[in-house]
């Protein structure tokens, strides 16, 4: 990965990925540089899973961040302990009818047996480096690291793969073992693929959420208070704070706050009753010393922009081999209602943002020929930049009577 300083990085980045249990296939992963992932790409995946395959029946998870992290299983109510019945204190995949199992030993977890499977396909691959790179990791790879690290290299591309190769190299080795026949008692000579066709619940197949109740699955719903700052939650390290003028009417209220992982610079604000619904972008600090008309001010709040640009991590949803068949949705009126309100709003939101970006990218090319300050993209008006096309113009056509003179 490029530093920023004119060389690169080596990481060895992480590999999510999601198995059916009964057919070992790969149905979904996630590939990110970062050396550790966290919730908000769990769930993301999770979400993946679920538009491509349906909504499981259990979630088989291992323990730690998958356990813990609320994000990833939803978040109990206030007054659990005061005894709430069970409907009222279901949270989360539970008012969908989806269960939760955490294993306790590596054997216990049919994803460790795909992984070594999956492994023994990369042998060969540039720049693998072992099973356990402390111990096993090849000397062609260990002379490799230390090229690059010295710089005795043009470019470490002719050593390692770079982050689109290896997404590229990685998606063909799990066509190539979803492919692949297996001998054993679980596949008895199938491949995962054939597996997963044949195994497929037919006769009672799973349901999977369209756009009028996609946000069951989708988001995350927590309580939140609004208070004078606006609407914060925290998740993991990453904290999320959302403000407008909507929000400061409900200052010192209770409301629920639908947070999207895929899109966390909007959340959706209902009332505790799931009705009324808003969408709040994101607001991120500014430094104190930064004001609008600095030259240097909106190319900084570009350049935050994108390093807190998310998700980094790239998301595949393996494609079916067959047509599978799915439960049809019947959802309550509120549900519908709640999820086209979501859908619009985020639709007018977007559609403003892209607009607004088209017009900023326009201004910052016609006032750099000009060799002015853009002015702040808060302030910028369509007229402004009409102008300075039209004074890039008459400078154009003077100097071209100037030459032919």
């Amino acid at each position: 990965m490029p530093d920023g300083r004119g060389w690169y990085d080596l990481t060895r980045g992480q590999v999510l990925a999601f198995v059916d249990v009964r057919s070992w296939k790969i149905i979904a992963w996630s590939l990110q540089p970062e050396r550790n992932y966290n919730s908000l790409v769990i769930r993301t995946l999770m979400n993946r899973v679920c538009a491509g395959w349906g909504l499981p029946g259990v979630w088989l998870f291992e323990r730690g961040i998958w356990k813990s992290a609320k994000l990833v299983k939803g978040e109990s109510p206030p007054g659990w302990e005061d005894g709430l019945s069970w409907p009222a204190a279901q949270v989360g995949w539970e008012q969908v009818g989806v269960r939760f199992i955490h294993a306790t030993r590596a054997r216990t977890k049919p994803v460790e047996r795909v992984f070594g499977l999956i492994q023994d396909m990369m042998e060969g691959t540039r720049g693998y480096c072992g099973r356990d790179e402390r111990r096993d990791c090849p000397e062609i790879t260990k002379r490799a690291m230390d090229d690059v690290k010295a710089r005795r290299v043009s470019h470490p591309g002719e050593l390692f793969l770079s982050f689109d190769e290896w997404e590229t190299e990685l998606g063909q080795i799990i066509d190539r073992y979803n492919a692949s026949s297996q001998d054993g008692e679980v596949l008895g000579g199938l491949s995962p693929n054939e597996a997963f066709e044949a195994c497929w619940p037919t006769d009672n197949p799973p349901a999977r959420f369209d756009a009028s109740c996609w946000h069951l699955v989708a988001h995350y719903v927590k309580q939140v208070p609004v208070t004078a700052n606006g609407i914060c939650f925290s998740v993991g390290s990453r904290k999320f704070v959302y403000r407008n003028e909507r929000t400061g009417q409900d200052r010192g209220q209770q409301v629920l706050a639908w947070f999207d992982p895929e899109c966390p610079e909007l959340v959706c604000v209902t009332d505790l009753n799931r009705r009324n619904p808003y969408l709040v972008e994101r607001s991120r600090p500014v430094e104190f010393i930064a004001a609008p008309g600095d030259v240097n001010f909106e190319h900084q709040l570009s350049l935050v922009a994108a390093h807190n640009a998310y998700p980094k991590a790239r998301f595949h949803t393996v494609k079916a081999k067959f047509a599978p068949n799915f439960r049809r949705n019947l959802v309550d009126v509120t549900t519908a209602e709640l999820a086209q309100e979501i859908t619009a709003q985020r639709q007018t939101i977007e559609a403003a943002q892209k607009q607004q970006t088209v017009q900023t990218t326009k201004a910052r090319a016609s006032y750099g020929r000009l060799g002015m300050p853009m002015p702040a993209a808060t302030r910028l008006r369509p007229k402004q930049i009409e102008s300075a096309d039209a004074l890039n113009r008459l400078l154009a056509e003077e100097e071209t009577e100037t030459s032919k003179a």
